[in-house]
């Protein structure tokens, strides 16, 4: 557990982003990793399940072809034993790498097209994650009430120095828009005149948020382990700094807004991070807090997605938002430990709700850049 006492005791620096546009899509340019940074030449993919359940979407051969749709595959081999497909990368430099403690996590939803670095509700979902674990270390009645959230994420944004991800789609957007025209006489949402019409749009906001995860929570608490009120807290926060064009930490958040149907994924990938917990070559230890990123959707095609996780880079940004609660309660050493901890538990256990209900009939593979 050496690596994970050292990821809490990192000190991060707050630093500004430059949202650019291309091949990585928002990726900021302090979170890009100069070419060769991580030396990768092949890849790896493997089958997760074991159970007879037929599944439908894309085979192994069909994810391999959509992970080095931009870098090339050759010599290809098969293991008998695992299932798993080896090969290969020509163009290796094409895969771009990210210091992932330094960039934002977009959600595993698939309908981004560029390349992400992705996590379950998106940067969003981890803090909402966070303070629901915080909020299970203290009494019953000792939760966080809408004021302390809306403080607690301004400050998060000046000590993280990545920016902060936030989607919903266009259809809910849509419908937001019809509703705030219909109340209010107003067509953007995120534009209030006055303080009345922030009040409203601000109320009706998380029945309009397009993240598949975040409306899982607020669906089913108790199976989510996170209150209702308190995923409502953190989109009314996010929401508030934006609508506000003279707030200094607006331009900390991406809000995007995905287009196409939701759920079309043919499959779901774990995407492992180079570096030493995976791979043993001296070379390959410069990988170290350094993450692919991988392009959800081909050629804005539906047909052509898949649903991606990145387990090492979301453990990194849990220990990013442990060291930050733990500095501004004052926290021990071991509390950090303990709540760090309780992240990975909530967490995997809210992924597992959110595969079953999302993408339970398509496969899961590995993936592992080598």
């Amino acid at each position: 557990m050496i690596w994970m006492l050292s990821l809490i005791s990192v000190t991060f620096l707050a630093t500004s982003a430059t949202i650019v546009s291309g091949a990585v899509g928002e990726a900021s340019r302090e979170s890009l990793a100069p070419p060769g940074t991580c030396p990768v030449h092949s890849l790896e993919v493997f089958p997760i399940e074991r159970d007879a359940k037929q599944r439908e979407g894309y085979s192994i051969s069909e994810v391999f072809r959509h992970l080095t749709f931009y870098t090339g595959a050759s010599d290809f081999r098969e293991d008998s034993n695992t299932g798993g497909l080896f090969a290969h990368l020509p163009r290796p430099q094409h895969l771009p790498f990210v210091r992932s403690t330094q960039h934002h996590l977009q959600c595993t939803d698939g309908r981004s097209d560029y390349a992400v670095l992705a996590a379950f509700g998106g940067d969003v979902g981890e803090f909402v994650l966070a303070l629901s674990a915080v909020e299970r270390t203290r009494s019953l009645d000792e939760v966080f009430s809408a004021s302390q959230v809306l403080t607690y994420l301004r400050a998060f944004l000046v000590f993280t120095p990545k920016q902060f991800y936030f989607h919903t789609d266009s259809i809910h957007w849509l419908q937001w828009k019809a509703e705030a025209r219909k109340t209010l006489g107003i067509s953007n949402p995120l534009r209030p005149l006055n303080a009345s019409q922030r009040f409203r749009l601000l109320k009706m906001a998380p029945r309009y948020i397009g993240c598949a995860h975040l409306r899982h929570m607020m669906s089913d608490e108790r199976a989510y382990r996170v209150r209702r009120q308190l995923v409502e807290h953190v989109i009314h926060a996010v929401l508030s700094i934006l609508m506000d064009p003279r707030d200094r930490l607006r331009n900390r958040i991406i809000f995007e807004i995905l287009e196409g149907y939701a759920h079309g994924e043919k499959a779901f990938v774990d995407v492992l991070s180079p570096g030493p917990g995976h791979n043993t070559s001296s070379q390959l230890r410069q990988c170290l807090y350094h993450a692919p990123l991988v392009v959800p959707r081909l050629d804005h095609d539906s047909d052509r997605a898949i649903a991606i996780f990145h387990p090492q880079a979301v453990y990194e940004s849990r220990a990013q938002l442990v060291a930050f609660f733990a500095s501004a309660l004052q926290k021990s050493s071991e509390w950090q430990f303990q709540l760090f901890k309780l992240l990975n538990e909530i967490g995997s256990q809210q992924m597992r709700l959110t595969k079953e209900i999302d993408y339970a009939e398509v496969h899961t593979y590995l993936a592992r850049f080598l």
